[in-house]
């Protein structure tokens, strides 16, 4: 909050309200040190024409294009209906912060890394690598019954304590 990363409602952080992709892409760029990229051009780099009209109707259109500019979010995201305002999973934030954190390497290789969840066979293939590389890093942990829940929505709390790694990563570099 202090780093105007995250934004408080009525005097709030609303730890349990899930994060939306609009909410996530400004997190994320905020995280990095980025800034937004208000003239990214939506129409021109994405094939799905009203995909690009959702996202750059969004108020945080300039986060998302910082996002998409960087890498951290790529256009291949948002198939399967993925709008500004949908929901994030867990899955799909973690590869967000590992993208974020320039491991982009890492969740293109062969998924190897063994994981503790219980429901590891329901993570995406795509985000396999993401999440063991943020669970060995010690970033993430099951829940008491040792599941992931990759598709449940992130939580700003949960959100909250990946993006601290994401900025001390960043400092690192």
């Amino acid at each position: 909050i202090s780093r105007g990363i995250f934004t408080v409602v009525d005097g709030l952080f609303h730890p349990e309200k899930t994060a939306a992709v609009e909410e996530a892409a400004k997190w994320l760029v905020l995280s990095r040190g980025l800034q937004p990229y208000p003239a990214y051009d939506f129409q021109g780099r994405l094939s799905d024409a009203e995909l690009a009209g959702n996202l750059a109707a969004s108020p945080n259109s300039g986060y998302i294009g910082a996002a998409l500019e960087a890498g951290i979010i790529l256009p291949e995201d948002f198939e399967g209906g993925l709008t500004a305002e949908s929901v994030v999973s867990r899955e799909l934030f973690a590869l967000w912060a590992v993208r974020a954190m320039g491991y982009s390497a890492i969740v293109r290789m062969p998924n190897r890394i063994a994981m503790p969840f219980k429901d590891q066979a329901a993570i995406g293939s795509r985000y396999a690598n993401a999440v063991a590389l943020l669970h060995g890093l010690g970033v993430i942990a099951g829940d008491s019954e040792s599941s992931f829940e990759p598709q449940r929505g992130i939580t700003r709390a949960e959100a909250a304590q990946i993006l601290f790694h994401v900025l001390t990563q960043a400092r690192v570099w």
